[in-house]
């Protein structure tokens, strides 16, 4: 088990199976300890039982990432973490006339703030016990010009450059920090909209398909385990090529 003794804290999980819920998943099994966050606590909680039955490696934090002060707690709740996967986002999509001043606020509450406040509070703790990994959702979003998509990208362009700060700041410490750039992903809410509109976002990449959240899963946990040691300031595209054409 490559987790085995490591405390994980990754946001934005959900029942329903997307990115987040399968990254959880993946550490539970490889040995992590996993506490999961999110802002309804009945769906935490159905969350945790499909995880960990149990209830011996799974726990939640109920909290809204777009309130500073609930972010603090979350971090004082969840203990001494020693991976953080910023993976909650918030999307406020469409034609930058018609998004609204709260939707862009919240967006990056979620997806720039709330990471910055979380990594400043549990990085001290990181970097007493001598390591830590973190690794930052982007999206290729943050690389690409999409129309209807300006607010989002430039909030994922934004925890690039954290990202690649973060990992100067502290590369001296022991303490890690990546990123992953999904591409065009099934998770639960394109499986809603059906097989064409799912087929006709993978022909948009070279490997003419999308991809999976368990998929992407993988990717984070090589970054935080041994194997990517030398590793820090990486975003990692996995978009079946999307980037490069």
């Amino acid at each position: 088990m490559e987790l085995s003794g490591q405390l994980a804290l990754v946001t934005g999980v959900s029942p329903d199976g997307g990115l987040g819920f399968e990254i959880a998943k993946l550490f539970a099994a490889e040995g992590a300890d996993v506490v999961i966050t999110g802002r309804d606590e009945n769906r935490n909680r159905q969350s945790a039982e499909l995880l960990d039955p149990s209830g011996e490696h799974v726990r939640i934090v109920t909290g809204d990432l777009r309130n500073s002060e609930d972010v603090r707690r979350i971090a004082r709740e969840a203990g001494p973490v020693t991976i953080l996967v910023n993976n909650a986002a918030a999307i406020a999509a469409g034609p930058t006339t018609e998004v609204s001043d709260e939707g862009f606020a919240d967006m990056f509450a979620v997806n720039v703030h709330a990471p910055h406040i979380l990594v400043s509070e549990l990085v001290p703790g990181m970097i007493a016990a001598g390591s830590g990994q973190i690794v930052n959702i982007s999206s290729i979003g943050a690389k690409l010009g999409t129309a209807g998509r300006a607010a989002y990208a430039s909030s994922k362009a934004a925890i690039e450059s954290l990202t690649k700060s973060w990992a100067v700041e502290y590369a001296q410490t022991g303490v890690r920090v990546n990123a992953v750039a999904p591409g065009p992903m099934h998770g639960p809410k394109l499986l809603r909209a059906g097989a064409q509109v799912r087929e006709a976002m993978g022909r948009t990449v070279p490997l003419g398909r999308t991809v999976g959240p368990d998929e992407i899963a993988q990717s984070v946990l090589f970054l935080v385990s041994t194997r990517a040691q030398y590793a820090t300031g990486a975003v990692l595209a996995i978009d079946g090529g999307r980037t490069v054409i």
